[in-house]
């Protein structure tokens, strides 16, 4: 169980802070993708945002890997109507 939280913890810090900081994590960064508002594909997203794509993705993990197969759209993504674009 303590397993779990460090787990959770630390794929927040890893995920989140540079979602949040920069609008990107390090790997969305080296394949030049990024988030984006999917109304409008121009408007930033807020760093609230960001963070809860970052948390909804860690805690739906298994559910939103089925979802992007089959709908090519993650949970977080249709959930918080954002987009990942490259």
């Amino acid at each position: 169980s303590l397993d779990v939280f460090v787990f959770f913890l630390w794929e927040l810090f890893v995920l989140a802070w540079p979602l949040v900081m920069r609008g990107q994590t390090a790997g969305m960064s080296k394949c030049g993708v990024q988030l984006a508002d999917a109304n409008d594909l121009r408007t930033g997203v807020s760093p609230f945002r960001a963070f809860l794509y970052a948390l909804i993705g860690v805690v739906t993990l298994p559910a939103a890997f089925l979802c992007a197969l089959a709908c090519k759209r993650t949970i977080n993504e249709l959930i918080l109507k954002l987009r990942v674009i490259a």
